[in-house]
């Protein structure tokens, strides 16, 4: 199993749900969906290495009963990805590395000019992109994406929010580090 896993062939519900929506397509689910394993598997290792991952562990904690080895193996990967989240925010908010360019078409193709590009790490004033290294990539961007939504707001602002405004204001940063990682995991492979 463990084999299976580091090679991203694991049959979990991923692999059946990209399975099933291609055999459900039929002719048209081959093109639309010419790889589905490790596309899928892919994915759920990224969710594995996230917060997310938690919401999963404890579930299959209760469901068992009793802490068991996979469960202190998935609860491990899960307190990994979380730390990777925020280093990734930490080393965005150094400059060390980029997270996406501006939804300005305009600031974006400045940014491309000046040599910027998305989910990047910066060394000697050249960037080189991360974002092919999934899923090992994706705690990386999802905090590189909340240090820039948190630089994108007005800290002024921010502070006089109420408290259920600002739980609306992390509720929204945290679905748009989620799409910065699906997107950066749909531009590959699937």
């Amino acid at each position: 199993q463990e084999a299976l896993k580091a090679t991203f062939k694991d049959d979990n519900y991923l692999t059946k749900m990209f399975s099933n929506a291609k055999r459900d397509f039929g002719k048209f689910g081959e093109v639309l969906f010419p790889f589905t394993k490790t596309p899928a598997n892919l994915a759920k290792r990224g969710i594995e290495y996230s917060p997310a991952g938690f919401v999963e562990s404890l579930i299959q904690l209760k469901k068992e009963g009793k802490l068991t080895t996979e469960i202190v193996d998935n609860l491990s990967k899960n307190a990994v990805g979380t730390a990777g989240i925020f280093i990734g925010y930490e080393l965005a908010k150094n400059g060390m590395i980029n997270g996406s360019l501006s939804d300005n078409k305009r600031e974006k193709q400045f940014q491309k000019q000046q040599g910027k590009q998305a989910y990047s790490i910066n060394i000697g004033g050249q960037s080189y992109t991360f974002d092919w290294a999934q899923p090992g990539a994706i705690p990386l961007i999802i905090g590189a994406t909340i240090y820039d939504a948190i630089k994108a707001s007005d800290d002024e602002a921010f502070e006089a929010l109420s408290t259920f405004n600002k739980a609306k204001k992390y509720a929204s940063i945290a679905k748009d580090s989620a799409v910065a990682a699906f997107d950066s995991w749909a531009d590959l492979t699937p």
